[in-house]
């Protein structure tokens, strides 16, 4: 999750994951679907989260939903989507709870969290 915000939240970031990640031919795509791939609507946040960290997510929630339904079908260009006013109000909201999720800091990869 934290790396995913990151992500989101740096279009210095977003530029650098378009020039080395290969085989991503269309880098909007991939940061939009990315959070599909790890959240799923009308799953309770609460169950998972933290109280202050379920109510960012939800936040950014509907900031990607936003982002999302902006983001034209005919493949656009990262340098595209960063000039939508719908692409920054995501990149803010993951800064903002990338701020929240920094009080638990990361989980270790090789361990199923409780």
């Amino acid at each position: 999750m934290i790396d995913y915000l990151e992500l989101v939240s740096s279009f210095e970031s977003q530029r650098e994951y378009e020039r080395t990640a290969p085989g991503f031919e269309n880098v909007p795509y991939e940061v939009i679907m990315q959070w599909e791939d790890w959240m799923h609507k009308g799953e309770p946040l609460r169950d998972v989260y933290s109280p202050d960290e379920a109510e960012v997510l939800s936040e950014f929630w509907v900031a990607w939903e936003a982002a999302s339904d902006a983001i034209p079908d005919d493949g656009p260009s990262l340098a595209f989507a960063q000039t939508l006013p719908e692409w920054g109000v995501m990149s803010d909201a993951a800064t903002t709870a990338l701020k929240v999720f920094a009080k638990r800091g990361r989980l270790p990869e090789d361990i199923e969290a409780p």
